[in-house]
């Protein structure tokens, strides 16, 4: 709800335009009024989140050529402020929004088909929506998405990339401090595309599924809970 009317909007990040366009909810299921923002070059993905704190939503994009994010701060009534660009690493291909350090600030993570690596950008205590110096984890080959819990169930977030080129998913385990663990990697289908967890099993353990665009299929993978997967 961009504009606070309590009716929900849209947005849609526009790789060829370079930017993002706003849609304002009319409460009924329609939407008006489009508005286009400016971003990085060639956004693949987009979040919405509070990064300052204001109590109006905030936008974030991954810019694949630019190898940046772009952060938009509300302004509460469905316009955004200046840009503000902050590096990654190569390629990204999608963004997810998490508190990885326990610190009530919001920090952001990164995919990059390019570099093969995850960036983590942590957000300074400052409720000024900036964030700080990037950190690279390495996991598999183009990494295209990422998935957040908490795999290992010690109270801290665990991350899941798919890897389109090494058919692979990399778990990293959270440290607590915005740091992870060494990489562990789980097969999946042909060239894996995008990652979701849940507990398909209902044993209280966080799962997996991947959509493997190269053989047409699904993969699940059952979580152990100490940070592994695999079939069963």
């Amino acid at each position: 709800d961009f504009d606070g009317n309590g009716a929900l909007d849209l947005v849609t990040a526009n790789a060829s335009s370079n930017n993002v366009t706003v849609l304002m909810g009319n409460g009924d299921g329609s939407f008006s009024n489009a508005q286009a923002f400016p971003v990085g070059d060639s956004p693949r993905s987009v979040m919405a989140a509070d990064f300052d704190r204001n109590n109006t939503v905030d936008l974030v994009t991954a810019n694949n050529v630019s190898d940046d994010v772009t952060v938009l701060l509300g302004n509460g009534d469905g316009t955004f402020g200046d840009a503000l660009a902050f590096p990654v690493g190569n390629s990204p291909t999608s963004v997810a929004v998490r508190d990885f350090d326990r610190n009530d600030t919001l920090d952001l993570i990164t995919t990059n088909a390019g570099s093969f690596d995850v960036t983590i950008l942590l957000g300074n205590d400052n409720d000024n929506g900036t964030f700080g110096e990037p950190q690279a984890f390495p996991v598999g080959n183009s990494p295209q998405a990422v998935a957040v819990g908490d795999f290992d169930r010690n109270g801290t977030l665990d991350l899941i990339t798919a890897n389109r080129f090494s058919d692979d998913v990399t778990a990293l385990p959270g440290n607590g401090n915005g740091t992870f663990g060494d990489a562990q990697a789980f097969s999946v289908g042909d060239y894996p595309t995008s990652v979701a967890l849940g507990d398909f099993n209902g044993n209280g353990t966080l799962d997996l599924v991947t959509a493997n665009a190269g053989s047409f299929n699904v993969t699940i993978l059952f979580g152990n809970g100490n940070g592994a997967f695999g079939a069963e």
